[in-house]
């Protein structure tokens, strides 16, 4: 047995000479390509238009919004808006469809549907009937600057004249 034992610990050990020397020898191959992808040489100008594309490129993809669902078009007006606007709805309405849209995870015309726009909506035609209800400003009294006016100086036969214009009105 000792001598069973002993081959299969020099197997072994061969196994594992084998498995390192392979591992090494992937680790030199691995080292050599990166030190060869960082010796690239570049002119000055190449370097700084490379630096630029790459700040540029960053910037971009900080400020690029994330993708909406509802907007499949370049245009900031999508089909369904254009629809509501056609309908008569105004930009308030609109903003509150598209809020309730994407809270929803709706289209458009499906949050026309809501009960919490069809409550929008309530609310904004009663506030209209109220405002179109309140009285407007007086028009003052019955007097109209049109007729001629009885004014002191005048002498007795204009303003008998007068008189008889302003009661011919009245009748």
């Amino acid at each position: 047995m000792t001598n069973e034992q002993e081959n299969f610990q020099a197997e072994e050990s061969q196994v594992e000479d084998v498995s390192t020397t392979q591992t090494e020898a992937n680790d030199q191959e691995q080292e050599a390509e990166s030190t060869q992808e960082e010796t690239v040489t570049l002119s000055k100008s190449e370097f700084t238009k490379l630096k630029r594309q790459a700040i540029a490129y960053k910037s971009q993809k900080e400020n690029q919004p994330a993708p909406s669902r509802e907007k499949t078009g370049s245009s900031d007006i999508n089909k369904d808006e254009l629809y509501l606007v056609a309908k008569g709805y105004d930009d308030d309405a609109i903003a509150q469809l598209q809020i309730i849209a994407r809270g929803s995870g709706t289209s458009l015309k499906e949050a026309l549907e809501n009960p919490l726009f069809k409550t929008y909506e309530a609310k904004q035609k009663e506030e209209e009937r109220r405002a179109k209800a309140k009285l407007g400003a007086s028009n003052g009294s019955g007097f109209q600057s049109g007729k001629p006016a009885i004014t002191p100086g005048m002498s007795a036969d204009d303003h008998k004249a007068v008189w008889a214009k302003m009661s011919a009105g009245l009748k």
